[in-house]
């Protein structure tokens, strides 16, 4: 995700009144500082909120792995 994806999103929500607006305004926080640390936990919660039945996250791919996923997929 891009930096200026990030900020747009951010800004979305941050003048939305979705629910749980103070959650996603975090979420969107620390993508902003590049803090991807908590990622499998901010997709689950789009899924939960969701509802989603496939594609719950179990964890992340490897550097390794990351770079023959957009290998494979964007090249």
């Amino acid at each position: 995700m891009s930096p200026k994806i990030i900020e747009e999103v951010y800004k979305i929500v941050e003048s939305s009144d979705f629910q749980h607006k103070d959650r996603l305004l975090a979420i969107a926080a620390r993508w902003r500082d590049f803090d991807f640390s908590t990622i499998v936990q901010d997709h689950n919660f789009f899924w939960e909120d969701k509802e989603g039945t496939v594609g719950k996250a179990h964890g992340t791919l490897s550097r390794a792995e990351e770079v023959e996923f957009i290998e494979v997929n964007f090249k």
